[in-house]
């Protein structure tokens, strides 16, 4: 498999964790570089091992992930999908997340969306 394709085939596994009813963030563990890291608007991890952590608390409140597409340059790559959540205070959300890959896993996340409803949320809890 080339780059690019093995590029293309991480992404899709790492997006198609969201779309799985039943979610187990060590699912994703092959295809992530335990020196990952993540940035989003909402915090950054810098191993692997801290960003599965948060997802066991966060992505349960995903219902439903509709990609758009993927866009693919050898060990880079975005994806640009929207999110629909479980909260119907924080509805639709629209992602762009880059994506860098070394060794055959995901090590670089850099994920965008306006997350104004998702702080709105937390901040009544």
């Amino acid at each position: 498999m080339s780059v690019p394709e093995t590029t293309k085939k991480l992404i899709e596994n790492y997006l198609h964790f969201f779309k799985k009813r039943h979610r187990s963030p060590m699912d994703l563990k092959p295809i992530l570089s335990e020196k990952l890291h993540f940035r989003s608007p909402l915090g950054e991890f810098h191993t692997a091992e801290s960003f599965m952590v948060d997802l066991e608390r966060d992505a349960l409140e995903i219902r439903e992930l509709n990609i758009r597409q993927i866009l693919v340059d050898g060990a880079k790559a975005c994806a640009l999908y929207d999110v629909v959540s479980n909260d119907p205070e924080i509805g639709t959300l629209v992602f762009s997340e880059w994506f860098e890959t070394s060794g055959g896993k995901i090590s670089t996340i850099t994920s965008t969306y306006d997350a104004s409803d998702i702080r709105r949320s937390m901040s009544r809890i």
